[in-house]
């Protein structure tokens, strides 16, 4: 309303799902004012709300907006408030002013709630922005007697800076909640320091402490330390405190490192001389496991001095460090070792592990050493040994074997070589997902193949460069008593000459042959008891082996002879082929040998056969058929029983922790037969 030379501007403005620069808000709605225009009493007024927004990879569920701007007096007021969940929001009030040399933020009111935490401005603070830098004064924020936030000084863009920053008991908690981190750390921190110097060529020093820390729910040590920096190069003492005042270990030493605020080209880690020193008294190893996926359930206790020198490239290290009451447990194969103690000494670039020793049931012993005379791409020397140790314990079974690796050459060619000898175990192949007959129109085959098994499966993934450079020779030697079991399957394994794994630019291969010859394998839940077989690798890039596996069944038909029934079963691990044969003269037909597993008959016409009684007279066609059936169906329910032992089998063998647990089902009750259960 108005005219060209003085007008009124009101209205609302509203919007969805806009996109800006990688920005999101889903919905927003606001309204405006534009009173007095172009006169100098023009003044400007909007007030937005947005839902559900996301500016800088940060999310918020509100925002909420006012501003107002005088444009004669250049001066205004704003007042935000974001609403980051239930039980956390932040607020500023404040007055700001944009003159050409006064352009500043006078913060009237502040706060920053965190659950039940609230950080609360104190005074009004003026942040004061122009050419020459950034200025704070006296901005104070508190939470309780104890917490404090203090900044006060200038960071100039040209010239020397001063400004002071003090922080007194700040959650990590409510770090971790302002900066939208789901970091599992806990822990409470104080800070003070003081920023000297210019942009390019800062000075600083101060001190700090993290009391009551946690890291993923394990109790970290009190951290208390002190540091200053100045000509591109950073002092600092850190003193590791168990809970009572004990220490744990200490750090000091001088780092090369640019910290300049700008100007910086290139690395910031610099390639110049350093010193640290770390004295360890009683360190916990308990945190390893969460800078690395490779180990876990680690504890024990480290003890040593370490004095580091050289580049950071080419460090230089003299030292010795002794590892007491340690344990391990490796991810991969649940393969835990107990009981570690040993000896690790620095000299120059080279790592010399005297002797670690420990127990996974067996004893164990690593020696060798590192060449670390680059950091990143280390050489080995290393061997380890083991006697009747236990290498696997998780769900895919549990093995025990004697060691006798080594660890050889550069990092970008490693080569790994030995022997294993398995001496007992158990493998758990997988459980069939499901079996079914293919080509069931051709009676002379049957060919089953476990769909549990049809996926390729990656016993060895390459999942780093350090493997897929590796070039692996081990030979592997199966003694008896080790045995392969699944629902269908309980066959003992071993070789007479060892299995070779091959491994060269990950590309993983098995050369060799195991061998059985006691064990059993249920079809029809009948069990055939094993009496030969194999398992041939030929070197393919996949683990599927060969079958020749040979399983015996004596079937005892009524009037007549025992019959011994043989399962075949050849093809590949992935598709196995199986078929039946027996000892009969003339021979049986695939069909006749299925139906005598099934039904107990040579033959379907014999289903139709009460034992001991004709059925050819006296008896109507459809009273024949009727009793047939009800023979099938209680041979078909005996199938069905035998399957469900063998569920009962594996939950009761693993409620009582044994790996074979046996039942035998008797036949079903003639009973069935009248329709009674």
């Amino acid at each position: 309303r108005g005219n060209i030379r003085r007008f009124d501007l009101r209205g609302r403005v509203s919007g969805e799902d806009i996109v800006a620069r990688g920005n999101t808000l889903d919905s927003f709605r606001g309204e405006y004012a534009w009173t007095n225009a172009r006169t100098p009493q023009s003044m400007l007024a909007v007030g937005l709300q947005g839902d559900t927004v996301s500016v800088a990879g940060f999310a918020f569920d509100s925002v909420d907006a006012r501003f107002g701007y005088r444009f004669g007096g250049r001066d205004g007021r704003v007042e935000v408030v974001v609403r980051q969940g239930d039980d956390r929001d932040y607020s500023l009030r404040g007055d700001f002013a944009l003159d050409r040399g006064r352009r500043e933020l006078r913060i009237t009111s502040m706060a920053l709630r965190f659950d039940t935490t609230a950080w609360v401005a104190t005074r009004p603070a003026l942040v004061h922005w122009h050419p020459q830098g950034l200025e704070v004064h006296t901005l104070e924020l508190r939470s309780g007697e104890q917490g404090r936030i203090y900044v006060n000084g200038m960071l100039p863009t040209e010239g020397s800076a001063d400004l002071e920053v003090a922080i007194d008991n700040l959650t990590v908690d409510d770090i971790a909640g302002l900066l939208q981190s789901d970091l599992d750390v806990r822990g409470v921190v104080s800070l003070s320091g003081r920023i000297r110097g210019t942009m390019r060529a800062p000075t600083f020093r101060g001190a700090f402490g993290v009391v009551s820390g946690t890291y993923r729910g394990t109790t970290l040590p009190e951290l208390h330390g002190t540091f200053a920096y100045a000509n591109r190069r950073l002092t600092t003492r850190v003193d590791a405190i168990r809970e009572g005042g004990a220490p744990l270990a200490v750090v000091q030493g001088t780092v090369p490192i640019d910290l300049a605020f700008s100007g910086v080209s290139g690395r910031r880690l610099l390639e110049q001389s350093m010193a640290l020193n770390i004295d360890a008294d009683s360190l916990p190893l308990e945190l390893i496991p969460y800078f690395t996926d490779a180990v876990s359930g680690v504890t024990g206790l480290a003890v040593g001095r370490v004095a580091i020198r050289g580049t950071l490239r080419r460090p230089t290290i003299i030292g010795a460090l002794t590892v007491a009451r340690g344990t391990v447990t490796l991810t991969s194969t649940g393969m835990r070792v107990s009981n570690i103690t040993g000896s690790v000494r620095m000299l120059s670039d080279s790592i010399h592990i005297d002797s670690i020793v420990g127990r996974a049931y067996g004893p164990i012993r690593l020696r060798g050493h590192l060449a670390v005379g680059s950091w990143r791409e280390p050489g080995f020397d290393l061997y380890l040994t083991g006697n009747d140790a236990e290498v696997l314990r998780n769900d895919r079974g549990r093995l025990r074997a004697d060691l006798g690796l080594a660890l050889t050459g550069p990092f970008r060619e490693p080569y790994l070589s030995g022997q294993v000898t398995v001496t007992q175990g158990v493998v758990y192949a997988p459980d069939p997902t499901g079996k079914r007959v293919i080509n069931a129109g051709d009676p002379a085959l049957f060919a089953v193949v476990d769909t549990a098994l049809t996926e390729n499966r990656e016993l060895f993934p390459v999942t780093s460069p350090f493997l897929q450079n590796l070039r692996m020779e081990v030979a592997v030697a199966v003694r008896r008593d080790t045995w392969v079991r699944s629902k269908d399957m309980n066959i003992e394994m071993y070789t007479e000459y060892p299995v070779f794994i091959r491994s060269y630019r990950g590309n993983m291969s098995l050369v060799g042959t195991v061998t059985t010859d006691r064990g059993e394998y249920s079809f029809l839940s009948k069990r055939f008891q094993i009496s030969r077989g194999s398992a041939t690798f030929i070197g393919g890039p996949e683990i599927n082996p060969t079958l020749q596996v040979t399983g015996e069944y004596q079937v005892q038909l009524t009037g007549s002879p025992a019959l011994n029934v043989r399962v075949l079963i050849g093809g590949t691990l992935k598709r196995p082929r199986l078929t039946l044969e027996s000892d009969a003269q003339p021979p049986r037909s695939q069909s006749e040998l299925l139906t005598m597993l099934a039904f107990g008959r040579s033959s379907a016409s014999d289903v139709l056969q009460v034992e001991g009684t004709s059925l050819s007279s006296g008896v109507g066609a459809g009273d024949l058929v009727g009793i047939g059936s009800k023979i099938a169906v209680r041979r078909l329910a005996g199938i069905a029983v035998g399957v469900a032992i063998q569920e009962l089998e594996t939950e009761a063998g693993r409620g009582i922790g044994a790996d074979v647990f046996d039942i035998t089902p008797a036949d079903v009750p003639e009973s069935i037969e009248g329709g009674h259960t």
